[in-house]
């Protein structure tokens, strides 16, 4: 019974994208976060995704991509299995990064590193580590720097929202977040709000 009606809502949702994307994007997001079966959770998600191309304003496709980075945190490796988990993180950060408007492409690809270097929640019922992987979190702070850098003209906001997140993942032991490249980010940061002023 419970497979008959994750069926039924993805066909719901799938006959609803042609014509109300960002809805049906929303109803594919909660079906995904209702669901314990793996499977359907990641083709869920995978289809939200997939809709992301179809969201026609900037400023709702930066809404409905951190609203998917989100699920897909709050559905972690244990809700879909880490290879499928993996993949999402890889392919929503991709998407972050292309996203026409930089400000927002910054803020959803330093909400993808979060998805590369997870801890467990101290209310959590179980014990399971966090899902960590500390390169792939690196790339994501250099990947919003990057396009913050690009820029013109810069918003010296976004340079500290980057600070922020490397002292973030500093502070949760990301190993390679090192104390030279927060104090490298410092200066950046320092550096582009004075050329701002």
């Amino acid at each position: 019974p419970a497979k008959t009606v994750l069926r039924t809502a993805h066909e719901t949702c799938a006959a609803l994208s042609s014509a109300h994307p960002h809805a049906a994007l929303r109803l594919f997001l909660l079906c995904a976060s209702a669901t314990r079966d793996t499977r359907f959770c990641y083709n869920f998600l995978t289809e939200a995704l997939v809709l992301h191309e179809e969201v026609p304003e900037s400023a709702l496709q930066r809404s409905s991509l951190l609203a998917t980075i989100g699920t897909i945190r709050a559905c972690s490796p244990h809700g879909m299995g880490e290879e499928g988990y993996t993949t999402l993180a890889t392919r929503s950060t991709k998407f972050a990064a292309k996203l026409l408007r930089k400000a927002h492409a910054v803020e959803c690809v330093l909400a993808c590193a979060r998805l590369f270097w997870a801890v467990p929640q101290p209310d959590a019922t179980d014990a399971r580590p966090g899902f960590q992987r500390a390169p792939e979190t690196l790339k994501c702070l250099t990947k919003a720097l990057d396009l913050a850098d690009d820029v013109i003209p810069r918003d010296p906001a976004a340079f500290v929202d980057i600070l922020a997140s490397y002292v973030y993942f500093f502070g949760l032991g990301c190993p390679t977040v090192k104390p030279d490249l927060v104090m490298n980010m410092v200066t950046v940061a320092k550096e582009r709000i004075s050329e701002a002023m």
